[in-house]
């Protein structure tokens, strides 16, 4: 066997071999889950899909001469709109690599959109 023929055959794809994420990748960002708001990284963040669950009061901050009650996904720099997942406006942000998170939403990383 050639060199050329065992490193295509290394690329070939196997059955089985991430599936998932490869389903994620056909359909794209949509093909993406929801955030899951107990993960560590979303805790950390104290990322919420809806604002009214927030219980910190100590993160319903003044950020960037926004008020608290102003700053969603929707309108973070981080946020990018992709369509609608279950009824909900969805979009990708670069907190959460290859998940979705609500238009609704809000996180303490919230930066205002120039």
């Amino acid at each position: 066997t050639s060199v050329f023929a065992q490193g295509q055959e290394r690329r070939r794809p196997r059955p089985g071999a991430g599936d998932e994420k490869g389903k994620a990748q056909e359909a794209g960002p949509l093909g993406f889950a929801l955030v899951d708001e107990k993960s560590d990284m979303a805790v950390g963040v104290k990322y919420v899909h809806n604002k009214a669950d927030l219980k910190d009061a100590t993160a319903k901050i003044v950020r960037q001469g926004v008020p608290y009650d102003k700053q969603f996904c929707y309108n973070c720099s981080f946020y990018q709109e992709v369509g609608k997942k279950d009824g909900a406006t969805v979009g990708t942000c670069t907190i959460f690599a290859q998940k979705l998170v609500k238009a609704e939403g809000f996180c303490t990383t919230w930066n205002k959109k120039s």
